[in-house]
């Protein structure tokens, strides 16, 4: 996923936990323009991760889209792995298990941050 904007991950995220998003409803939960969306939108349609039924406006994640998501939670979880290396063996699957909603989270969290983070909802 390199060179994806933080914006667009945040929006993929959202667009993956919405059965009929919209660039007018995105813009409205987070709390901006449509054209602040743009760039972050346009770059998820351009690399595959997303699809707009003109018709409608819905916003739709691909399979690409939902594959690329995984791999942004995964390298979420394996970044808070490696900041546990000392973590004993013993633990290990109740540390998968905490390692994958924690980082679900954190990019569940990044998302709902684009109401309020005046950087990110600038560089959508």
């Amino acid at each position: 996923m390199s060179g994806l904007r933080p914006a667009a991950s945040c929006l993929l995220a959202r667009i993956a936990d919405q059965r009929s998003a919209t660039r007018a409803g995105l813009a409205e939960q987070i709390g901006t323009s449509t054209a602040n969306l743009g760039p972050g939108l346009d770059q998820l349609a351009g690399r595959g991760l997303v699809t707009h039924e003109p018709s409608t406006q819905v916003l739709t994640l691909t399979p690409n889209g939902g594959s690329a998501l995984e791999r942004l939670r995964r390298a979420r979880q394996d970044g808070l792995r490696e900041l546990l290396v000392d973590w004993s063996p013993d633990h290990e699957a109740e540390l998968d298990l905490r390692l994958e909603a924690l980082a679900r989270d954190c990019i569940d969290l990044d998302a709902a941050r684009l109401r309020d983070d005046e950087a990110l909802r600038e560089a959508a």
